[in-house]
């Protein structure tokens, strides 16, 4: 075999991630690029790195042995460049984010900025949306979700409390008054989510919540229910780091009253080595302590 650490690179991302097209966005690379290395390095040995499955590729036993060897190679080789530079590691390259869509605007506008200035090589790319299907399919570095189930390739390491009130603009309070109660909404109007965004409600208000209102709009966005409540056209419910930060809106009924859901910062255990995954991991976890009592609310 002649030693490549060109193919060993792409093998540790394709082994990280899973699949030709993870290694591939990870590497900043086409698929093909991944594929020809894949072969190349998979000739030189003469043996199976992977075994290709139908939800991705899976390391064969030979790659499983390799895989610990090339590991050890990258640790040398990014301790060599440490060395010689003689400063602090840059942290630099690619992570994915995997979170809910409010909760990526209030990390962007809450972090981004300072880790930016601080690691100015790292690229932070955020998908919004339930990550779930993405988990399984290991095409994300770090996720925070709210369902408490735990994965294989991942590991927990922070939690947080996320709260929930529901909100209506001062405009419209004044005109039409507070609904008595979270279940008496006779005569009001209510700002809807439809059934897929229902597992980041609470079932506080999911088995009773809003009853007898007229349901003016449904949606599935946080953004699009609180533009429409800005706009008094009814009551809606929000995460309580939303709607207490707009001057707009009053808060009916808080978290209390409402409910909580519990929100998990998981990290791929693929990357949780990488200089850039423990900056990133260390920044989210910090500022989920740091603000702790707003996102209960």
């Amino acid at each position: 075999m002649q030693d490549n650490w060109e193919h060993l690179r792409y093998f540790l991302a394709l082994a990280r991630y899973g699949s030709l097209a993870g290694a591939a966005r990870h590497l900043e690379k086409a698929e093909t690029t991944v594929w020809r290395h894949l072969a190349a390095l998979e000739e030189d040995l003469g043996c199976r790195l992977f075994e290709r499955k139908r939800g991705g590729y899976l390391l064969s036993e030979a790659g499983q042995r390799l895989l610990r060897q090339a590991e050890r190679v990258e640790a040398e080789i990014l301790n060599a460049r440490q060395a010689l530079a003689g400063d602090a590691p840059a942290v630099a390259g690619q992570l994915r984010l995997t979170a809910p869509a409010f909760l990526a605007v209030w990390f962007t506008e809450a972090f981004l900025p300072a880790l930016q200035r601080r690691h100015p090589l790292l690229c932070l790319e955020i998908v919004t949306g339930s990550p779930t299907a993405i988990l399984a399919r290991r095409e994300t570095d770090l996720a925070l979700r709210f369902d408490a189930a735990r994965e294989r390739d991942f590991a927990t390491e922070a939690e947080a409390e996320i709260g929930f009130g529901l909100y209506a603009s001062r405009v419209y309070t004044r005109r039409y008054g507070r609904a008595p109660a979270p279940d008496r909404f006779d005569g009001h109007r209510l700002i809807a989510f439809d059934e897929s965004a229902g597992h980041v409600a609470p079932q506080r208000w999911l088995s009773r919540g809003g009853r007898g209102a007229e349901v003016v709009l449904r949606s599935n966005s946080a953004a699009l229910r609180l533009a429409a409540a800005k706009r008094h056209l009814g009551a809606t419910l929000l995460p309580s780091i939303v709607g207490d930060r707009d001057p707009a809106l009053e808060c009916w009924f808080p978290a209390d009253r409402l409910g909580r859901l519990p929100l998990s910062l998981l990290v791929a255990r693929r990357i949780a080595h990488l200089p850039r995954s423990q900056v990133a991991r260390d920044a989210l976890a910090a500022l989920l302590d740091d603000n702790r009592a707003a996102l209960r609310g």
